[in-house]
């Protein structure tokens, strides 16, 4: 796989994110077994290492920031619980082995073959066939026997209906794209293709991806709101939209039901925001046992996570780590000092990237809205997808310079 990185930088990126969508719905988990798809992207993530090398030095490993950031996290994870006698070198691996995939951010930007235009299909591409997914098992019950039903995965436990997807990061992403190229450049090939994107955001399953998008953007537009003659017919689309919406909501009692069990969530803390306050409750007794530093990463088969393994009342409460609640997480693995060192990680990242990473910053702004209920921050499912629009970012600014070095 490493000479496929090297000489087949395309192909060996389509791997990489067939494998991280799960083989597209088609491959069903159990099918790997003892293996999984978060084995196989940290394998994939190994590979990228020596084609870096080879190509442009070890040194460009850590040449931007993130994965500077990223990767000083994964030592500390790995490190801190074995000088504490916590767990051994393989289990912090297999605990923290997601952080790994920050490694894509200088693997993409040492292969000019892989260009804006190829991250953008991608994306899109992955983003529509993700979404098509979710409407087809919506309206006829259709659905790639790899991606469950979210009431069958989680024992009929869900507040709402869906299909587990891998990943509604992706179809994020590509909504936040639309929206740039749709401000930029009004046309109507540009808002059909953001409303559709949008359209799969609102039926994918992950309510706090919905409603960070529609807080980011919302913000960003109201922000930006000085109306020019360019922008009247894009504003008029959105406000088109909401009235669309508004119908939809008051005529389909599915959207309806959807909207209310938002609504719940957030003011009544009833669904995924009050179960996992309730789940999470022995993590905070964990967390304030060791508030400074947290405890690194603790695998279920460390000396340390085994026994909260065992006495587990769910499967949701088996490890230190939680998939879904992106800021204990953080607190539990890397304490009040890694908590305050990734905010203001963000919070540079936000302020001081230029016009050209308007995307990247609004995806920040919009995980970090989502890790109140999703580990985007901390899982592959996320920090892939930020690796893949910074990267993005990068090469098209570059792009832009080259084009204004050559007009002028």
């Amino acid at each position: 796989m490493t000479l496929v990185a090297y000489f087949l930088p395309k192909t060996f990126l389509v791997i990489y994110l067939f494998v991280f969508t799960g083989g597209l719905g088609f491959i069903h988990p159990d099918r790997l077994l003892p293996f999984s798809f978060e084995n196989l992207i940290f394998i994939l993530n190994l590979a990228t290492i020596l084609p870096i090398i080879f190509r442009l030095g070890f040194k460009f490993i850590f040449s931007e920031m993130i994965v500077r950031v990223f990767l000083i996290f994964f030592l500390f994870g790995i490190f801190y619980p074995i000088l504490n006698g916590w767990s051994n070198i393989f289990s912090s691996i297999t605990d923290g082995k997601g952080f790994l995939s920050i490694l894509m951010v200088p693997y993409l930007l040492s292969h000019n073959a892989i260009t804006p235009k190829f991250l953008k299909t991608c994306i899109f591409g992955i983003s529509t066939y993700l979404g098509l997914t979710c409407f087809f098992y919506l309206l006829f019950n259709i659905y790639p026997n790899g991606y469950e039903p979210i009431s069958y995965l989680y024992n009929q436990i869900a507040t709402g209906e869906g299909i587990h997807i891998r990943y509604s990061t992706i179809i994020l992403v590509a909504v936040l794209i639309a929206y740039i190229d749709l401000r930029e450049k009004y046309s109507q090939i540009r808002l059909v293709s953001f409303l559709i994107q949008y359209a799969f955001l609102f039926i994918q399953p992950h309510n706090s991806v919905l409603i960070s998008s529609i807080v980011v953007l919302g913000l960003h537009f109201l922000y930006n709101s000085r109306l020019s003659l360019k922008q009247r017919a894009f504003d008029l689309a959105i406000i088109f939209s909401v009235f669309m919406a508004s119908i939809l909501f008051i005529f389909s009692p599915v959207i309806r039901m959807g909207v209310l069990s938002i609504f719940y969530q957030i003011f009544y803390l009833q669904g995924s925001i009050g179960s996992r306050i309730t789940t999470n409750a022995f993590r905070w007794d964990l967390f304030s046992e060791r508030p400074i530093l947290g405890y690194g990463f603790i695998d279920e088969t460390s000396a340390l996570g085994a026994p909260v393994k065992s006495a587990a009342i769910s499967r949701f409460t088996q490890t230190f780590g939680v998939i879904d609640a992106g800021i204990i997480d953080i607190l539990i693995r890397f304490g009040l000092i890694g908590f305050l060192a990734w905010v203001v990680a963000l919070f540079l990242a936000i302020r001081g990237s230029g016009r050209d990473f308007l995307i990247f910053k609004l995806l920040l702004a919009a995980y970090f809205l989502t890790s109140f209920t999703w580990s985007v921050f901390t899982y592959s499912f996320g920090i892939l997808v930020m690796s893949i629009v910074f990267a993005f970012c990068v090469k098209n600014q570059k792009l832009k310079l080259k084009k204004e070095l050559n007009n002028f």
